[in-house]
């Protein structure tokens, strides 16, 4: 019965979800590489030591701008890659489009005992490596070294019985990880969310790669970015109040790598943001090299209001180069309709389209809530004062937060 069942209907199985490695070898590859390996070996001698990156663990990581010092072979690997993302991207609405990529690139050697830690590429779309020198890991399996990728899931999928897993192709990864041996002009792409890692290399020469990160957003289209940072202490009241859950599941919220929003239109889910944590977010804005951008501390914007209000003026200025003087009487007069008092009483008289309802009722609750008198010291236990403090030691240090 099973077996005629299976033979005269039509099964149809749909891998939702999906997570695309894509993976090509680069033509020429032997030549470039050639080339490639002198120019990388020659900046690891002229910068010496290299900054300390979070994910590595030893090893050689240059500067995040090889655009400027690879030269034209590294630039045929890009118009590759460039055009791997753009024949496996797409419009959510089905619409063509000619996608316009911005790319950051760097080098790294790992010789003998190093490797990346498992980590993800704020801020980009597509992510990816090309092995210049695969340092002998392809041919020598002992020498390790792959790249490895971990099932977006986490171990969840596996917890019940990990002997088991889906038949079918990937289906043997779930809840686990796969390992990639690096082979020398090979090109790998895949999402930039997606966690992964260099395991330990074992061989006696160099390991050498070029990692990158491919983004929508470059000088054609943005000319500079406004970027408001908060004491992540005080930014957990407010994300309490909109989303309507504990001080401790915003906590949750905010330390989460992978956490994303989006709304629910007719059982679809719609939308997605790719929010990342508190220290995640505030990292891929303020490292970004794409583009200008003006970090301003929501504090001196309550507190120095006037004068930090002029420096946004005059950036954006510079931006679109407008040479007309900054207006004093007109910025006074923005301050004083936009100060927290009238948009709170605004929002009394007419709402604010922002506002979310309470659950279970149709009351709409206040998007313009506490203001200054959003004090963590008067809110919080000190209990999570204390784990905050720990959470955000540097971020809250590097911005001069108590």
């Amino acid at each position: 019965m099973e077996k005629k069942f299976l033979e005269n209907n039509r099964v149809e199985i749909k891998n939702a979800f999906p997570t695309p490695i894509i993976m090509t070898l680069m033509p020429n590859f032997e030549l470039i590489n050639k080339k490639l390996k002198k120019i990388i070996l020659a900046r690891e001698k002229k910068i010496g030591k290299s900054r300390d990156y979070s994910s590595n663990i030893g090893g050689w990581h240059s500067d995040r701008e090889m655009q400027k010092w690879g030269g034209k072979h590294f630039d045929e690997i890009i118009n590759v890659i460039k055009l791997l993302a753009s024949k496996n991207t797409a419009l959510r609405n089905g619409r063509p489009s000619n996608f316009s990529w911005s790319i950051n690139a760097w080098s790294n050697i790992n010789r003998n005992g190093d490797s990346n830690e498992f980590h993800i590429h704020p801020g980009a779309f597509w992510s990816g490596v090309y092995y210049v020198d695969d340092g002998g890991c392809f041919q020598n399996k002992k020498f390790n070294g792959e790249f490895i990728i971990m099932d977006p899931r986490g171990s969840a999928p596996s917890m019940y019985n990990p002997l088991y897993c889906f038949s079918g192709p990937g289906g043997n990864s779930v809840g686990a990880t796969e390992l990639l041996s690096p082979k020398s002009g090979i090109i790998l792409l895949f999402p930039s969310w997606l966690y992964h890692g260099v395991r330990p290399y074992k061989g006696n020469s160099e390991r050498i790669s070029i990692s990158f990160n491919l983004s929508f957003t470059d000088n054609k289209n943005t000319l500079g970015a406004i970027y408001i940072i908060r004491d992540p202490r005080n930014v957990i009241t407010s994300l309490s109040n909109h989303y309507q859950i504990s001080i401790e599941e915003a906590f949750e919220f905010m330390k989460d790598d992978q956490r994303a929003i989006y709304s629910k239109v007719n059982n679809r889910y719609l939308g997605f943001q790719f929010l990342m944590s508190w220290s995640l977010n505030q990292k891929s804005w303020i490292e970004n090299k794409k583009f200008p951008v003006l970090l301003i501390k929501y504090e001196d914007l309550v507190g120095e209001t006037f004068f930090v209000f002029k420096n946004i003026i005059q950036f954006v200025n510079k931006l679109i180069n407008n040479k007309q003087a900054f207006n004093k009487d007109k910025a006074v007069n923005a301050i004083k309709n936009t100060s927290f008092e009238k948009l709170q009483t605004l929002e009394k008289q007419y709402g604010f389209s922002e506002a979310v309802t309470k659950k279970g009722t149709k009351e709409k609750l206040k998007f313009f809530n506490l203001g200054k008198a959003n004090n963590y010291q008067n809110i919080l236990s000190k209990n999570l004062i204390n784990q905050m403090n720990n959470e955000y030691k540097k971020e809250l240090e590097k911005y001069n937060y108590e």
